[in-house]
């Protein structure tokens, strides 16, 4: 039987916390609201399911949504969303072992 949607969801939310949480990433770092959930939180990256069932992703600052992105599917979210939050510091983790290669290149 095929799971119903919020069912499918909620277990891919899941699936992203557990993700962000091997990477490292604290918490305090971003925001998954659903509908009615009010972000309170300051210099946050957010991943917000609207009434209309779109999400959003946005920098939450001072009060202000910046950075807008607006996505029909959930999946679509959370893969921008993931990259927002693990791309900055990936070229970085892999630094040393880059160098150790590149050593051996020349």
């Amino acid at each position: 039987m095929e799971q119903s949607l919020p069912h499918k969801i909620n277990k891919d939310i899941e699936l992203l916390k557990y993700a962000l949480a091997e990477n490292k990433i604290n918490t305090t770092r971003y925001f998954i609201g659903f509908k009615n959930e009010i972000n309170t939180g300051y210099d946050q990256i957010c991943l917000h399911q609207q009434e209309n069932s779109n999400w959003l992703i946005y920098t939450s600052g001072r009060g202000k949504k910046t950075n807008i992105a607006t996505f029909y599917s959930h999946r679509d979210a959370i893969d921008y969303f993931y990259w927002c939050l693990i791309e900055p510091q990936n070229p970085w983790f892999y630094r040393k072992r880059w160098e150790k290669l590149s050593e051996g290149s020349k």
